[in-house]
């Protein structure tokens, strides 16, 4: 069923996301017509949020297609549908870029030859290093070719997605082809993307497991979203009951096992600064002590605890009613990690409003897009051998 067939969001649910896409743009121009300080907190806050809900589901159908995954076949087209998403939220990145001078200190003029940084006549070897690699022309270039990268191959991929099975068509080698290089180049431009976007926020701190830990946030985030959707348009008849227990079964595996990896990660990270205790280094801790300290632990909770031991059973795994909010919980736990990456360096630190209403938008507008981008197409792909493995598919 597409959708001309199937009302897959009620006239209540529309409105809803129509409001909630309106406050995010009122909060945006409010914000800009009385030059907040905290509006470009936002404005980063909400490109991140709607670029990494489109990433997850580029790197689920990447990952699958790598691995000559069939398992997924039979809701294949509800990843598609987010990865359909990233071309516009590439069109944020022109936002973020506009808003670069404001989010971010060295993007200031004169910060580089500022007394308070400089020993001797000469810049601290913290910054010195970064000179000429943080620069605002450098960087947005940088942002703008990663967003493009990205939006412009999983497009092309799509395309051949789409097409594979109509009139006997098999792009299954030139998928997997893609895939691979989407999973190796995407590996790279997002770690750095990671550390232009956040860690350069507060341009002392150097991590170098914070790319890895940031991909594994959007990993994270990319099952949860891939299985509240698939869970939500099951619930509404779209797959015809195709949809097994064994595959809700494998996505709760996917979630439980990322959100492990994320804790991993998050504990080393966390582990490594405070054993060395280098103040370039445990700066960043320390600014978010405090009360701040709350948020961090709610993080851990949203992210690891709930669906760690929310999930451990195999017969919860197959329940879609606690599958649909652990995933919830995990959505908003990657919403409130993004926002302890982003502000305590920021105007306003954590009390922004901003930062919630902006992204409560650009969220909005996602699931609206992707519903958009679903209806397009009959929810069930063309039928082939992948997806008749798909629908016996038993674990």
């Amino acid at each position: 069923m597409s959708g001309p067939e199937l009302e897959l969001l009620s006239g209540g649910q529309k409105r809803l996301l129509y409001g909630l896409l309106g406050l995010g743009a009122l909060a945006l121009g409010v914000g800009l017509a009385t030059h907040s300080g905290g509006v470009y907190s936002g404005i980063l806050l909400g490109f991140l949020f709607m670029l990494e809900l489109g990433l997850g589901g580029a790197l689920f159908l990447c990952i699958n297609a790598t691995a000559n995954a069939r398992w997924h076949t039979v809701f294949r087209r509800v990843p598609e549908g987010v990865a359909a998403t990233l071309p516009w939220a590439a069109l944020l990145v022109l936002l973020f870029v506009w808003a670069v001078p404001h989010i971010y200190p060295w993007a200031a003029p004169g910060f580089y030859t500022d007394p308070s940084r400089l020993v001797g006549g000469v810049l601290i070897p913290e910054l010195k290093a970064k000179e000429g690699w943080l620069q605002p022309g450098w960087f947005s270039l940088r942002a703008v070719l990663f967003v493009a990268w990205w939006a412009g191959l999983m497009s092309l991929i799509l395309r051949l997605q789409r097409g594979q099975g109509l009139g006997g068509a098999n792009h299954a080698g030139a998928i997997r082809k893609l895939s691979i290089l989407f999973c190796v180049t995407f590996a790279y431009t997002f770690s750095v993307a990671s550390f232009d976007w956040l860690m350069s926020l507060e341009p002392r701190f150097y991590s170098t497991i914070f790319g890895v830990y940031c991909f594994a946030g959007v990993m994270q985030l990319g099952f949860a979203v891939v299985l509240l959707l698939t869970l939500f348009l099951d619930a509404k008849g779209a797959f015809k009951d195709q949809i097994r227990e064994q595959h809700r079964h494998d996505l709760g595996k996917w979630l439980f096992a990322f959100s492990c990896f994320w804790a991993y990660i998050w504990f080393f990270q966390f582990m490594l600064i405070w054993y060395a205790d280098l103040p370039d280094e445990s700066r960043y801790y320390v600014r978010r002590g405090g009360l701040r300290a709350d948020v961090m632990a709610l993080v851990v909770l949203l992210r690891f605890c709930v669906p760690f031991f929310g999930l451990a059973s195999q017969k919860v795994k197959k329940n879609p009613r606690i599958l649909a909010a652990v995933a919830l919980i995990v959505v908003a736990g990657h919403w409130l990690d993004l926002a302890l990456m982003a502000l305590p360096s920021q105007a306003g630190g954590m009390r922004n409003l901003y930062a919630l209403l902006i992204p409560v938008g650009t969220g909005a507008a996602f699931v609206l897009l992707f519903f958009r981008a679903f209806a397009k197409k009959p929810a069930l792909p063309e039928p082939d051998a992948a997806y008749a493995y798909s629908r016996r598919y038993l674990t």
